[in-house]
């Protein structure tokens, strides 16, 4: 039809899509909450139901969190992190429930990574137990994986 013609002719196409979509930072909750929501719908196996539909039910939660206390600074400067580069880009962002959200709060990444990600039911925050430090590396690699998905997502051809 002409309509699926014009959209492939906006297509990025796969390389870049996930180049772009590798350092893309969203400063929108809303948007940042549906694009991991979807990203995480995907990550679940097929034979599991259960997954998020009311964007509403999840928290936003910025690993590196958005409060900066001496700690933050000190575990910034450690790891050489840019503050304002990473805090909005997605492969620092996860989804937690409110309950959970509210006890991660400005947590250390390990503490965080310990006691809320690595019992998480959401495959977007469950493997974040996978890393061992919270540094660019880290948030880099996550965001391509991520983009990878987002990908198989979005794909218009």
């Amino acid at each position: 039809s002409q309509i699926k013609a014009q959209l492939l002719s906006l297509d990025p196409g796969d390389k870049r899509f996930v180049e772009t979509f590798s350092f893309r930072e969203i400063k929108s909750g809303e948007l940042a909450r549906y694009i991991l929501i979807r990203i995480n719908n995907k990550m679940m196996k097929k034979e599991e139901v259960s997954t998020i539909e009311d964007s509403m039910k999840v928290n936003l939660e910025h690993i590196i969190p958005k409060t900066i206390d001496q700690d933050l600074r000190d575990y910034l400067r450690k790891y050489k992190i840019e503050y304002k580069e990473v805090l909005h880009r997605l492969g620092n962002l996860t989804l937690l429930s409110k309950r959970r959200n509210t006890r991660a709060s400005n947590k250390s990444f390990e503490v965080k990574r310990n006691e809320i990600y690595s019992v998480s039911e959401l495959p977007v925050t469950y493997s974040l137990k996978r890393y061992k430090k919270w540094d660019m590396e880290s948030i880099e690699d996550r965001q391509k994986e991520m983009a990878n998905i987002a990908q198989e997502i979005w794909r218009l051809s």
